[in-house]
């Protein structure tokens, strides 16, 4: 469970088809309930709707979800131990302490203790064209930011690098950096070795005119974040578990869980070429036969590395593992 723990984070925000903001809300806080291992319960938000998406979590969008699933365990109780109230049913309500006579019946809740409600956990992603978070998040009751994702030049994460290494002053605890690909990008994870949380983000997916990092790219992507122990994540995308070669002119596309075992790879110490082969894999039971050989520690310093990744769809990735059998062997190898 180690390797997989937390991995997804909800991109239902971003585009190219975001969902309403309403419907994304009522869709987290369903996760939120069913608290499926895979699902981080983290939604990631474009910088410009983090205002609306605080107000809107604040007063409790999305709440109607919870409170039906609530009544209709409640009601299914009730039913199975056939609860008879006895004849004070039927009673008018006594006043008491904080009530009058004409205050009506005792709501769901009254005689139980409510809980405060819990700040959504945020991933705020900058627009590619600017973009910015509130200085003040602290002013944004409703939600709590935990990382940034945004786009960046090599010479401007080595700046905030620098920064961060010398006691730079950050409100926000983690930044995810994209770099254009090439040379200059692999070279840069160097420059972030001894900033965390500063980190990269690197792209699994693409188009025919941005197409992803190939292979060998990827491979020494993650190799040097292992070596300089940066920690990185996913963008996100509609992500295939197991990698997929090119087809009809589109993109290979690598998937999650080889990225996973890559890293895992990396931090065992294997070389360039085992790391690139591990991404290759389009075998969807040698993914699964390597994942059950993974030990514990060697999950724990993989995911010290690759922290998590967005997901367009909080259904697929869960059906994913489950099919292939990974929730009940990952992390249980040779440790």
């Amino acid at each position: 469970m180690i390797l997989l723990h937390g991995l997804v984070d909800d991109a239902g925000l971003l585009p190219p088809a975001p969902l309403p903001l309403f419907q994304a809300l009522q869709r987290n806080r369903t996760d939120r309930i069913l608290a499926h291992p895979l699902l981080s319960r983290r939604l990631l938000c474009p910088s410009g709707l983090l205002p609306d998406l605080a107000r809107r979590a604040g007063r409790g969008d999305g709440a109607a979800v919870e409170a039906a699933l609530d009544g209709a365990v409640q009601g299914e109780v009730d039913r199975e131990l056939q609860v008879d109230h006895g004849p004070q049913a039927d009673r008018e309500p006594q006043a008491g302490p904080g009530r009058g006579p004409g205050d009506g019946p005792p709501g769901p809740d009254h005689g139980r203790a409510v809980p405060p409600r819990t700040p959504l956990d945020v991933g705020v992603v900058l627009d590619d064209g600017g973009g910015a978070v509130p200085a003040d998040v602290t002013g944004l009751p409703g939600v709590r930011v935990v990382h940034v994702e945004t786009w960046a030049l090599p010479e401007e994460v080595r700046r905030a690098a620098l920064l961060a290494r010398v006691g730079g002053s950050f409100r926000l605890r983690t930044v995810y950096f994209e770099m254009p690909r090439g040379s200059r990008r692999v070279e840069s994870v160097a420059a972030l070795s001894g900033a965390r949380p500063l980190g990269m983000r690197i792209r699994c997916h693409g188009t025919r005119s941005c197409p992803p990092p190939g292979v060998t790219e990827l491979a020494d992507t993650i190799a040097e974040c292992v070596f300089w122990d940066v920690p990185f994540r996913v963008a996100a995308g509609q992500h295939r578990a197991v990698s997929a070669p090119a087809v009809g002119g589109l993109p290979a596309r690598h998937g999650y869980l080889n990225v996973l075992l890559a890293t895992a790879a990396a931090v065992e110490g294997a070389g360039a070429g085992e790391v690139r082969e591990v991404l290759r894999t389009t075998d969807e039971e040698l993914i699964a036969a390597r994942f059950a050989a993974v030990g514990w520690r060697t999950a724990l310093r993989t995911r010290r590395v690759f922290t998590g990744m967005g997901a367009r769809s909080t259904g697929e990735p869960p059906r994913d593992v489950e099919r292939l059998g990974l929730l009940g062997t990952v992390g249980e190898g040779v440790a």
